[in-house]
């Protein structure tokens, strides 16, 4: 906690990176993912951001997307205001989490596009923004589908206007739009 701002960063990128690594064993995974838990829960505002921005990079795991975006990432957007490093790879891991986790996801999807100071997420993460956002319109969580619209209609008030068919989904085959 002494070290600079750069060292702790590059510290924690290597152990955000081991902990979605496929070639590890399970237990230093699992140490590694403890680790992050424990720092983002310490995080102390202003002071850790840049720090906790490196931590998007366990998100190109793929087991325990539920423990991951709710327990690291998710606090990691807020403590950050959605700014992270490896936005295509945080996008996947909130697309994945979509159908089985629709709260969680849609709560980080409106964090990660909130936070995108250069509006590139359409241009580098679009396929798993679209997965996500399919997913959460169409699904039955009424709160993680408005979300998803607003994130919609944010996306449209910066030019990207490819999601607005999204608008009016749901999955039990009903629409919201008036006739």
């Amino acid at each position: 906690e002494s070290a600079d701002d750069r060292l702790r960063g590059l510290t924690s990128r290597w152990i955000a990176e081991q902990a979605a690594a496929q070639g590890v064993t399970q237990e230093v995974s699992d140490r590694a993912r403890n680790f992050l838990v424990a720092r983002v829960a310490r995080a102390d505002g202003a002071s850790d951001v840049e720090e906790l921005k490196v931590l998007g990079w366990i998100a190109t795991g793929s087991d325990n997307d539920r423990d991951v975006l709710e327990r690291i990432l998710l606090p990691t957007l807020e403590c950050t205001g959605g700014v992270i490093e490896n936005e295509p790879g945080v996008a996947d891991l909130i697309a994945r989490c979509s159908l089985t986790h629709p709260s969680l996801a849609a709560k980080a999807l409106r964090l990660l596009v909130d936070g995108d100071p250069w509006q590139s997420l359409p241009h580098v993460a679009g396929g798993a923004l679209r997965r996500a956002l399919e997913a959460l319109t169409g699904g039955a969580d009424t709160e993680a589908r408005m979300v998803a619209e607003d994130v919609i209609h944010t996306l449209g008030a910066r030019g990207f206007h490819d999601y607005r068919e999204l608008l009016g989904r749901r999955e039990d085959g009903g629409s919201d739009r008036l006739a």
